[in-house]
């Protein structure tokens, strides 16, 4: 589809009208700020006459001096060159007449009427001066007066788009305007007056207006002209040319290019500025420079070795719920039948410092370039490497034995050189290689940075292992970690160790050894490195050692939690059936086994409490009396004076009736006997032995113990330490 272009006239006629716009924007801004054009002249650096032909509509004004002008009236560029005003010119109304005329109350009733505000210019100029009005002429006089009029006027004209003001009996305008020439002129202002007769009521009657004129003669006889741009300045961006002019004229000057970093286009460009305008003009011209040179370029490829070392410490610790007496990690006091787990830590980590690195090194292809339309003869080539002094080891033929460094390089061509060096350390460095033709020597540089290095990794990963205290069989070696790499570490690891039982009694070193390897890949070194612990293990004779209710009852073949069985259980046979059963024995007349007593929640009944006591004495007594040692008297009493008790009220472990006060004060007395002695403490008796994790278990449970009608005893589900139900089969007793 055709698009039918503006035509030529209208074309012209609307950039008028843009511009006579864009001049009005000026002066009504200097109008209402009050700013004369000298001054507006001298802010923005453009000239008066320039100013006032911007302000006549007549001035095609650049770019960059209309931003000036916007930046001298503190407005944006744009608020001035937009095509069409924002909105349309609000009205504001002056009404002027003596005093009593009426101004005041007819302006209120003309500003409710055009729904605009009611502004008296008397009340502003007192508001401006900062007294009464009559003491402004008193004090200040005529002139000073006008000048306060002219702020407060020019403030509410600011304030109020759209406005009736009351004015005094007068108002004083400025004008200016731009003249096409200097022809004599009259100039006449003209004052028209809006007549109104009113009724009593305020309502208009008649209307009418009145004229009143005043001249005065715009004569340019005498008058200086302001002269601009007279003189100009020209510069140039390539020659050392900044001087200024008032006649027209021309200049030279010479300037030399050299191949290399001249070749190409070069354009300067000469630029004529007048002083005051600031208008300018330019004009331009462009020099090739054609040169062949060779060109060198290079890179730099940089590896060295970064050698990891390890270290590994190894300790024992406790675990939870675990008993040592003497609360000293290296020493364990054990009974001749006891199995102990012991738990160790072993702790790998980078030494300090962590890696050694060495053997750095660079290597790397120089390309020389010959882009003439010639052969290159006898281009030496030769390779630096900035702070250091060592040998460089090049070749630009490897096709030729020996070192080639002169090489001959066909028109249009280029020959590739390769490189390599050693060096000190990690400095970085500058390498340059230069070619060098007719003693004119052509480089290209690389630098030498080893943070972006290719890093071979020695002894960066390491093997993690355990001889379990059996250092000539590695074939029960736990393995902790097969891979712990350098950016995994340090790393801590958990061991556990069944120690015992020992048949002898005596003292005993239990070493256990963990081991770290370096073996990844083929350049490891097979760095190891190894940490020993050492236990003294004390087996007492032949008194041996007492354990707690805690260790009963979870080291036997019917406890679900792993714990090793102690083979004291079947040493006893308390209900005298001729059957050691371990920990199913009945437990007198109650209908329980001493399994599923010692798994009994107490619930405060001290009937149970002193059964716990009861069953690990006795325990510990034929752990004792089997290694051939004895028991204090006053215990083995404790044990018969329990037996007898425990038997009697086996039918009635709640303990109720009139005496129960002082029969359950028999039960906790000898609970409290027997409960020193499995502890160790009772006065003459034997030491207590250390006991491991496994006898933390609470002696009691939240539930009871219930026996299902298919012959299984069935533990509730609170008791198991991971929430899984244990059945066993009870054995029946003929």
């Amino acid at each position: 589809m055709a698009t039918a272009l503006p035509h030529p006239e209208r074309a012209e006629n609307g950039e008028a009208a843009y511009l006579a716009r864009l001049g009005e924007r000026v002066r009504n801004w200097r109008l209402e700020h009050g700013t004369a054009r000298k001054a507006l002249a001298l802010a923005s650096g453009v000239s008066e006459r320039y100013l006032a032909q911007l302000e006549a509509g007549e001035g095609n004004i650049s770019v960059l001096l209309l931003r000036r002008v916007a930046h001298a009236m503190n407005v944006p560029v744009e608020e001035l060159v937009r095509e069409e005003d924002a909105a349309p010119r609000l009205a504001r109304v002056a009404l002027i007449g003596l005093r009593g005329a009426g101004k005041s109350t007819l302006g209120e009733k003309l500003a409710q009427s055009l729904d605009v505000p009611f502004v008296e210019l008397d009340r502003e100029v007192e508001r401006e001066a900062g007294t009464p009005l009559g003491e402004v002429f008193s004090m200040y006089g005529q002139e000073a007066f006008r000048r306060f009029e002219r702020r407060a006027l020019e403030r509410v004209l600011r304030s109020n788009p759209r406005a009736v003001i009351a004015a005094g009996g007068s108002l004083v305008c400025d004008y200016d305007s731009s003249l096409p020439n200097n022809t004599t002129r009259l100039n006449t202002a003209t004052a028209t007056q809006q007549n109104y007769d009113y009724a009593s009521d305020l309502t208009a009657t008649a209307n009418g207006t009145t004229q009143y004129s005043g001249t005065a003669s715009i004569d340019f006889t005498g008058v200086n002209p302001t002269v601009t741009d007279n003189t100009a300045t020209i510069t140039d961006d390539r020659g050392p040319l900044n001087r200024n002019e008032s006649t027209s004229g021309s200049t030279s000057y010479d300037e030399t290019f050299r191949c290399g970093n001249d070749e190409g286009s070069h354009t300067n460009t000469a630029v004529v500025t007048e002083d005051d305008s600031l208008d300018s003009d330019d004009d331009d011209a462009t020099t090739v420079v054609n040169c062949y040179q060779l060109t060198v370029t290079k890179d730099a490829d940089e590896s060295f070795d970064r050698d990891y070392d390890w270290t590994v410490a190894k300790t024992r610790v406790f675990a939870t719920g675990e008993v040592d007496g003497d609360l000293d990690p290296t020493t364990l006091t054990l009974d001749p039948d006891q199995i102990y787990t012991l738990t160790y830590e072993i702790t790998v980590d980078l030494d300090d410092p962590a890696f050694t690195d060495s053997n750095w090194a660079v290597e790397g292809t120089i390309t020389v370039n010959n882009p003439a339309p010639i052969v290159a003869d006898d281009v030496v080539v030769t390779d630096s490497i900035s702070g250091f002094g060592g040998a460089i080891a090049l070749d630009c033929d490897a096709g030729t034995i020996g070192a080639q460094t002169t090489v001959d390089i066909a028109a249009g061509g280029s020959v590739e050189c390769t490189y390599s060096a050693d060096l000190p350390d990690a400095t970085t460095r500058t390498n340059t290689a230069t070619a060098t033709l007719f003693g004119i020597g052509y480089d290209g540089t690389a630098s030498i940075d080893f943070g972006e290095a290719d890093i071979s990794l020695i002894d960066e990963c390491v093997v993690v292992t355990d001889d379990n205290g059996t250092p000539g069989d590695t074939s029960d070696d736990t393995v902790l970690d097969a891979s712990l790499c350098a950016d995994e570490a340090p790393e801590t690891y958990t061991n556990t160790i069944d120690v015992g039982p020992f048949e002898i009694c005596g003292e005993y070193r239990f070493t256990n050894t963990a081991h770290i390897v370096a073996v990844n890949d083929a350049n490891d070194t097979g760095e190891s490195h190894s940490a020993s612990y050492t236990v003294i293990i004390t087996v007492p004779c032949p008194e041996g050692c007492t354990l707690t209710p805690g260790y009963w009852k979870t080291h036997n073949v019917l406890f679900w939690g792993g714990a090793p069985a102690d083979p004291t259980w079947y040493l006893i046979d308390p209900d005298g059936d001729g059957l050691f059963e371990g920990p199913d024995e009945d437990f007198f007349d109650t209908g329980d086994t001493w399994f599923e007593v010692f798994w009994t929640n107490p619930a405060g009944r001290p009937y149970y409490q002193l059964s716990f006591q009861y069953m690990a004495a006795v325990l510990n007594k034929a752990s004792i009396e089997d290694q051939g040692g004895t028991i204090p008297s006053g215990v083995q009493d404790a044990i018969d004076d329990a037996a007898a008790l425990l038997d009697q009220y086996d039918v009635q472990p709640d303990i109720k009736g009139k005496d129960a006060k002082s029969i359950r004060a028999q039960f906790v007395t000898l609970a409290g006997i027997l409960g020193s002695f499995n502890e160790g403490t009772y006065p003459g008796g034997p030491l207590h032995c250390d006991e491991d994790g496994s006898s933390s278990l609470p002696l009691s449970s939240a539930g009871s113990v219930t026996q299902s009608s298919a012959g299984f005893v069935l533990l509730p589900f609170g008791l198991l330490p991971f929430g899984i139900a244990v059945l066993r089969r009870r054995r029946t007793k003929l």
